[in-house]
């Protein structure tokens, strides 16, 4: 379990250094994709993270809240690949563009093709806060040849899915995004994605939320 805490400090470090004001990375970031919500209150944005396994990484934002849902999803396979090639002294290197691979040392029984991880990231006037949702391994690639091309698709469907959540009186946006059903909609869209047959093996982690001081 410390081990999945270290790859996700890395990705921490990431988010830190793109949301932080003096660096001025999320203004040069490229958007690669960019959805709106049927009432306009919401947005979602698709942007280029180069880091080994990286497929998809959103920000979602309401119009109501200041706090923002980071959605990232990686490919273990690549990330394993990766910790293959770093000598042993430099798998706990905390350089901000280079996560924490230490984590993908440990061999899963179960066939786990990614990983998804979500993070509310609440921008304070000096300091950013990011506080965790859930942290999931899951098979979302199955039988088909591209590794990515079905992952692609569920996690695409949820964020738009999270983008139109129905307001209800008297529950801000942030409320109902947490009272999500994160890994039953996971579960529901591997099915839909993949075959109602596939089994996704998803396994959620519990690791602490993390402070930026």
């Amino acid at each position: 379990m410390n081990s999945v805490n270290g790859w996700l400090q890395g990705l921490i470090l990431w988010i830190k250094t793109l949301f932080s004001p003096i660096s001025g990375r999320k203004n040069n970031t490229e958007i690669v994709e960019h959805l709106v919500s049927g009432d306009q209150l919401s947005e979602a944005r698709r942007i280029d993270r180069n880091t080994p396994g990286s497929v998809h990484t959103w920000y979602i934002k309401h119009q109501e809240s200041q706090a923002q849902l980071l959605i990232t999803l990686d490919n273990l396979a690549v990330m394993r690949l990766e910790v293959a090639k770093l000598p042993r002294s430099k798998t706990k290197a905390s350089d901000p563009y280079s996560p924490n691979y230490a984590g993908l040392k440990w061999k899963d029984k179960m066939r786990r093709t990614h990983r998804l991880s979500i993070q509310w990231i609440v921008q304070l006037q000096n300091r950013n806060v990011v506080s965790r949702v859930g942290t999931w391994d899951v098979d979302l690639q199955g039988n088909f040849p591209d590794p990515n091309a079905k992952a692609e698709v569920v996690v695409r469907q949820m964020v738009r899915e999270v983008i139109d959540l129905k307001s209800l009186a008297g529950s801000s946006w942030r409320s109902r995004v947490g009272t999500f059903p994160w890994e039953e909609i996971l579960g529901e869209y591997c099915r839909v994605v993949l075959g109602q047959k596939h089994n996704p093996n998803i396994k959620k982690f519990r690791i602490q939320d993390i402070d930026d001081q």
